[in-house]
């Protein structure tokens, strides 16, 4: 449906409930979903996790949590636990590099931790473009008028 997203407060009610109603029976709903799609046999820290990022994507402005889409948000929550988890090993990092003197010269180079935090960070980026979960990305995944000139309307006319 194209056209300007619809303002809740202007929403009429097909049930006899208010709109706030309504609203907060859809948010019940989608917290009721992330628990009903919880996989078995998360260890604990990504069970973490998905506690935090299931009910986001489950939230009825997002409607972005699917049985379907279950195994990337698994995965998604073990990135972000593996983030988590070294910031915590390493919490007082003062320099992320050090300098080697080799037959090349003297070179800089990233601390082994760093280089894993910099990579789970790349592949977390990667999920939350796959997500919508930033604004840029939101606004690529929202329905609507994308593109003024059609390509293939001269062809049409």
């Amino acid at each position: 449906m194209k056209g300007r997203k619809n303002n809740i407060k202007k929403v009429v009610p097909l049930r006899g409930e208010s709109v706030e109603q309504n609203v907060l029976h859809a948010e019940e709903r989608a917290q009721q979903l992330a628990v009903d799609l919880r996989p078995a046999g998360l260890s604990d820290a990504v069970a973490v996790e998905w506690g935090i990022v299931a009910p986001i994507l489950a939230a009825p402005h997002l409607d972005r949590l699917k049985p379907h889409y279950v195994p990337a948000v698994v995965e998604m929550c073990s990135l972000m636990a593996r983030i988590r988890e070294i910031r915590t090993l390493y919490p007082k990092i003062t320099d992320e590099t050090y300098t080697v003197k080799g037959r090349n010269g003297t070179q800089e180079k990233l601390y082994p931790h760093i280089a894993q935090l910099n990579d789970a960070q790349r592949q977390l980026r990667g999920f939350f473009a796959a997500f919508g979960m930033t604004p840029a990305d939101e606004r690529n995944l929202a329905p609507g008028q994308l593109n003024l000139f059609d390509p293939a309307a001269q062809y049409l006319d």
